[in-house]
C-alpha cells in the first residue's frame, strides 16, 4: 500500500474498493511503477 508521502499530482494508482453501507470505501491504495521501473 501506498503512504500519503507518495502521493503526488499526475502519479497514477490502482485503488481497491469495498462497498459499505452504500459507499464506496477505499481499502488498499497501490501506486504504479511508470514505464522503465521508475516512477512519475
Amino acid at each position: 500500500m501506498a503512504s500519503l508521502a507518495e502521493l503526488k499530482e499526475g502519479v497514477m494508482v490502482k485503488v481497491r474498493y469495498e462497498v459499505k453501507n452504500n459507499q464506496n470505501i477505499a481499502t488498499a491504495v497501490q501506486i504504479m511503477e511508470a514505464p522503465g521501473g521508475g516512477r512519475k
